[in-house]
């Protein structure tokens, strides 16, 4: 069960996805809760998503192949520090594991829905003791451009 004070005053705003799309990544019991307060945006462009994200309390990103540094929006989350609720996934990178406020849940539909209802009243409640700034130090030493670039450049001197 998810105490309706878990909820307070919070807008969950969905990139990409309609209502029905919505109604089946999150626990049913969670979505009649927060309905009236969901705020599907379907396609954004880069900076639309980028302003969207920033205003985000949390990133629900339940990928069928699991999270991996491919996943643009992620990407863009962890850049922002924005904590993340996502899944393993036959793609999945394992870099996940060590990020902080980066919540890792079984990629099985019916799985991720019983673990996403166990930590989201958790994840609500700490949101705003949550230390945005190790996320973006985790994506500055593991995903940014010149990192990238930096193991790229060191794989041709090998």
């Amino acid at each position: 069960s998810l105490p309706e004070e878990t909820l307070g005053n919070i807008r969950i705003v969905f990139i990409g996805q309609t209502i029905e799309q919505i109604k089946e990544s999150i626990p049913a019991i969670l979505f009649e809760k927060i309905k009236d307060t969901l705020l599907p945006l379907g396609h954004l462009d880069d900076q639309d998503a980028a302003n969207a994200l920033a205003e985000s309390d949390i990133f629900i990103c339940p990928y069928i192949d699991g999270a991996n540094s491919r996943r643009g929006t992620l990407m863009a989350a962890m850049k922002l520090g924005v904590p993340i609720i996502t899944c393993k996934g036959k793609n999945f990178e394992s870099i996940f594991r060590d990020i902080p406020n980066i919540s890792i849940f079984d990629q099985e539909n019916i799985l991720f829905k019983k673990q996403f209802l166990k930590a989201f009243p958790v994840l609500m409640e700490n949101r705003t003791n949550l230390d945005k700034q190790s996320m973006k130090n985790s994506y500055e030493t593991y995903f940014s451009w010149s990192r990238v670039i930096e193991k790229y450049l060191s794989s041709w001197h090998k």
